[in-house]
């Protein structure tokens, strides 16, 4: 058994709507992005008002391998922006509408991303130099609150 530990943690959510949004980095890369309130949204990323992504400020970016999605609204523009060595991106119960712009920028490992059916936006711009983009794909329907509640 893999013994994983939390790396950091972040609160990511958007205080205008007032949403509950953290990130949580494992020290094999993965990055849970989690809500327990569905359809909270992230803060944008990437303008001088609104700053870098925690993980990229930090230097954790080139360390995120998998991202996972769970109960969140929209993605921040920017948000995995550099994230150079991300290969998989999955929704679980996801209530995703809208993938902000460049929010996969210049993540050259990402082969294919599946996005989920409700979401709406300009995905190609959202998700510009991924390979492979399936624009119906239906979410995990999983109860949990958190990918880590899953198994």
């Amino acid at each position: 058994m893999i013994n994983l530990t939390i790396v950091k943690e972040w609160n990511i959510g958007n205080p205008g709507y007032n949403s509950n949004v953290t990130a949580t980095l494992y020290s094999d890369g993965e990055l849970d992005i989690a809500s327990a309130a569905g359809g909270s949204k992230m803060v944008d990323f990437g303008d001088p008002a609104e700053g870098e992504a925690p993980w990229k400020l930090e230097g954790y970016h080139t360390s995120i391998k998998n991202v996972y999605i769970v109960n969140v609204g929209n993605i921040g523009n920017r948000a995995f922006k550099d994230c150079s060595n991300l290969v998989s991106v999955t929704f679980y119960n996801n209530y995703l509408k809208i993938i902000g712009r460049r929010a996969f920028d210049k993540c050259t490992s990402l082969q294919e991303i599946k996005i989920p059916n409700k979401c709406y936006g300009n995905r190609k711009r959202s998700v510009s130099g991924v390979q492979q983009i399936d624009n119906n794909h239906k979410s995990k329907p999983d109860t949990a609150n958190s990918r880590r509640e899953l198994f």
